[in-house]
């Protein structure tokens, strides 16, 4: 699906506010509120926009711990394993990658014994066979959106 330059700036404007009322998007836009609407249930329809969620700050709610778990597997279990993994409530993203790793994990943990279980866990899981894990000691910068023109 192509993005007009409307759509891109629709975009940029929810990933700023997703609260924003319909009227005040459509004026800044300069089109109408059933213009806006319209565009919004495309967007959706089409998976350009995926949701609306609060951006919630994890460390205020105890999560202080950031892990980056690379992983090598065998081959045939790549998939299986991605899968049980994303299954876990702290696993943020899962992205296979090129390199010596077959795919990175990135997750949240409260407590230090919480990734240390989280880990021995994994480790069970049948077809993998090596993990690198590295904590986060401070988070620089971090985002959900995408650069739009």
């Amino acid at each position: 699906m192509g993005a007009d330059d409307k759509d891109i700036k629709l975009i940029r404007e929810l990933s700023q506010d997703g609260r924003r009322s319909l009227k005040s998007l459509a004026t800044e836009l300069g089109v109408s509120t059933v213009t806006v609407m319209n565009r919004m249930k495309r967007l959706r329809e089409s998976g350009v926009l995926k949701g609306f969620t609060a951006v919630v700050d994890p460390s205020k709610l105890g999560y202080n711990i950031t892990a980056i778990i690379s992983i090598v597997t065998k081959r045939k279990e790549l998939v299986s394993i991605e899968k049980k993994l994303a299954q876990h409530p702290n696993v943020l993203a899962i992205y296979d990658v090129t390199g010596t790793y077959d795919f990175i994990v990135v997750s949240r943990f409260r407590k230090i014994t919480d990734l240390n279980r989280f880990l021995k866990k994994s480790l069970a899981i049948e077809g993998i066979e090596n993990t690198y894990t590295q904590v986060a000691l401070n988070v620089m910068k971090e985002t959900i959106g995408i650069p739009l023109k």
